[in-house]
């Protein structure tokens, strides 16, 4: 991945974590640790969050197959 991609709070913007390449597969790096699913509040906004890494991989899927 050549841009980093800071992942936030779509509510008050707030830094959950930085996507990360990890063997050609996007992961979520929260604090140093590599997640492929987070669900949870934003501390400072109650704003909920949801991440998963299969959701992206099968976003990514459909938008090359869609690309043909």
């Amino acid at each position: 991945m050549a841009e980093e991609v800071i992942i936030e709070c779509q509510k008050c913007g707030r830094e959950v974590g930085r996507i990360v390449e990890i063997d050609g597969m996007d992961w979520l790096n929260v604090n140093g640790i590599a997640v492929n699913y987070m669900k949870g509040v934003c501390i400072d906004c109650g704003q909920e969050f949801h991440w998963s890494l299969s959701e992206r991989q099968l976003a990514r899927l459909i938008k090359s197959v869609k690309a043909r």
